[in-house]
């Protein structure tokens, strides 16, 4: 880089274009020479505006007025949702494991008493080969490899071998980019390890080509989804009582103090970090991503966008068993057959009818009962 002697402008000294800026030229060098993807914008839903979208969230408090995903236990502000839930899980976990000598937090125990050490003068554990001494058993068992050359972790490309797993981590991501490997071989049939173009890892699931940031959530989705294998309730990580998964979020709040996920603009809490998501996306945000190809309609999930596009489809494939009636939606099929079933659940408090589906006690009670108030 060098300044222009006539205009005083920076010079690339790849390409020789000239920039007025600074920053104008390191922009430049990050999209055309390193070959960086460029930021995404996309046009604001109110004003048509077009915002980066690490910006949208800004400019929709400062225009408009809608306030920030915002943390409900310190108030720091996000770009994104899904970095306030992120952040909270930390944030909330860290209030629970301070350090008494510095006032560290970290994210549960374990964290915190290795963490504790630091404060701890004595080495007890020492080294019988070169009498180095170390803080914790686990550091001299890592320790005691180098002395006898073993190295269990093996590179499934050339062999090299290693005596840390890091080690063998930060090889492939040098030496191997796209060989895929660090999934257990248990794993292997339901998950296959990808890795980016940007150096990151992603975990595919090998039946429907879903990728995760991890492991585990393969596993999660393989369960629920493919495997319909799911858990009504599941223990508290602190208490270990069975609790409903739909009531988690008020148990740990009202147990154990850890306040459950709220939504910083507007106080609301939920029971899952999920729903909080969910919620700041469509009413604060006002994102809608998912948009369907053969109307105006868009969604702020893919779930509420597949339901919808059933409307655009012939097939009706839910079919009654008794009347053999057709329908899109198994939820309307499942209120159908409550004709057969003579299920009425809706009870006009006045005079004791019956009625199937909710509208039609509505609609009595607007012509019967016309002073009645139906919440």
């Amino acid at each position: 880089m060098r300044k222009a002697e006539d205009t005083q402008t920076l010079e690339c000294k790849k390409c020789k274009e000239f920039f007025k800026t600074n920053s104008e030229l390191r922009q430049h060098n990050i999209y055309v020479h390193l070959k960086k993807s460029r930021p995404q914008h996309s046009c604001c839903h109110i004003c048509n505006m077009k915002v980066n979208a690490r910006d949208r969230a800004s400019h929709m408090e400062a225009e408009h007025g809608r306030p920030a995903p915002t943390c409900g236990a310190c108030g720091k502000k996000f770009n994104f949702p899904s970095e306030v839930m992120r952040h909270e899980k930390r944030c909330q976990s860290r209030q629970n494991f301070k350090c008494d000598k510095c006032n560290h937090a970290c994210i549960n125990a374990k964290q915190l008493k290795l963490h504790k050490k630091i404060h701890d003068e004595e080495r007890q554990f020492v080294c019988d080969v070169c009498k180095k001494s170390f803080k914790g058993k686990d550091i001299l068992s890592r320790h005691m490899l180098l002395h006898s050359n073993i190295r269990p972790y093996v590179c499934p490309d050339c062999g090299q071998a290693f005596t840390h797993k890091s080690h063998l981590h930060c090889h492939l991501t040098r030496k191997h980019p796209g060989v895929k490997s660090g999934v257990k071989a248990e794993d292997s049939e339901i998950m296959t390890l990808k890795r980016n173009q940007d150096g990151t890892r992603s975990f595919m699931c090998n039946k429907c080509k879903k990728c995760y940031k991890t492991s585990s959530l393969v596993r999660v989705h393989n369960t629920t989804v493919h495997l319909m294998v799911r858990q009504e309730h599941r223990p508290c990580k602190i208490c270990n009582v069975l609790v409903k998964i739909s009531e988690r979020g008020s148990h740990m709040e009202a147990v154990h103090g850890i306040p459950a996920p709220t939504c910083g603009a507007c106080g609301k809490k939920f029971n899952r970090p999920s729903f909080l998501l969910r919620h700041q996306k469509l009413f604060h945000m006002g994102e809608r991503d998912y948009k369907c190809d053969k109307c105006d309609y868009a969604s702020p999930t893919a779930y509420h966008l597949n339901e919808h596009k059933m409307i655009h489809e012939e097939a009706r494939p839910f079919v009654c068993e008794v009347c053999n009636k057709p329908f899109k939606w198994k939820g309307v099929l499942q209120r159908h057959m409550l004709i057969h079933l003579n299920i009425r659940p809706h009870v006009c408090p006045v005079c004791g009818q019956g009625f199937i589906q909710k509208p039609s006690l509505r609609n009595h009670i607007g012509r019967k009962h016309p002073a009645v108030d139906l919440k």
